[in-house]
């Protein structure tokens, strides 16, 4: 039934949510093993305290991570939208051999500066 369903659901984004925090703790532990040279259980304790210093700190850095995000959507957004308004208002019989063959330059280019650089070694 309904009620069921919802619970599951619920239980399933607390298990989705425990799951982030254990391997966003272990790859710090992970990181404090390496840098400090302790035992497994030592380095997520230490990374656990360090964790609670600085919630401020990580807090803030993943309020700016949403507005990178948002500030990347908007620029495809922008791109696709000006990339449209460009096809659309393309006039096709205008075009020459070197319109055509543009696409196919990069190919030309990155293939000599490999032979440039094959000759070098």
């Amino acid at each position: 039934n309904k009620l069921t369903q919802c619970l599951l659901a619920i239980a399933s984004c607390c298990l989705a949510c425990i799951g982030q925090c254990v391997l966003f703790m272990t790859k710090n532990s992970y990181i404090q093993m390496a840098i400090r040279s302790l035992c497994c259980c030592c380095a997520a304790k230490y990374a656990f305290q360090l964790f609670l210093r600085n919630t401020d700190r990580f807090s803030l850095v993943s309020i700016f991570a949403v507005f990178i995000f948002i500030g990347e959507l908007a620029i495809g957004i922008g791109v696709a939208f000006i990339s449209y308004l460009i096809m659309v208002n393309w006039d096709p019989l205008n075009l020459s051999l070197i319109h055509i063959s543009e696409p196919t330059r990069p190919l030309y280019i990155s293939y000599a500066v490999f032979c440039l650089k094959k000759k070098k070694q």
